[in-house]
C-alpha cells in the first residue's frame, strides 16, 4: 500500500523529471512505456574490471514509468533507437541505463 507521502514524492519526481527532460521516447521490453520523458547523457563514465574509464551513452527513466528494465530492452527516440546494455544506477525513483 502506497502512503500519501509516497504518492506525493512520486509526483514530485515526475514533475522535476518532466521539467528537465531532454526528449520523449518509447520504452519497450521488460516494461512498455510510450511517450515518456527521458534524460540523455552522452558522456557518462564507467570503469571496466581493470579500472579503465570508458565514456558511454546513458538514458535515465523514472522507475514509476518503467518499473522493470533488462538488457536488450529498446528505447525509441525521434530518429534513433537505443538498446539497453545494463542498468548503471537505480535509486528507486530514477534508473540510469547504459545504452548503445
Amino acid at each position: 500500500m502506497t502512503t500519501g507521502f509516497g504518492r506525493a514524492l512520486a509526483r514530485l519526481h515526475r514533475l522535476g523529471h518532466a521539467r528537465t527532460a531532454d526528449v520523449q521516447g518509447d520504452y519497450t521490453g521488460a516494461s512498455t512505456a510510450p511517450g515518456i520523458d527521458l534524460h540523455f547523457d552522452s558522456s557518462y563514465v564507467v570503469y571496466d574490471e581493470n579500472g579503465l574509464a570508458q565514456r558511454v551513452t546513458a538514458i535515465s527513466v523514472l522507475v514509476v514509468d518503467v518499473p522493470e528494465s533488462r538488457q536488450g530492452d529498446r528505447i525509441a527516440l525521434p530518429g534513433r533507437t537505443w538498446e539497453v546494455q545494463q542498468i548503471l544506477e537505480d535509486d528507486g525513483h530514477v534508473r540510469r541505463l547504459y545504452v548503445s
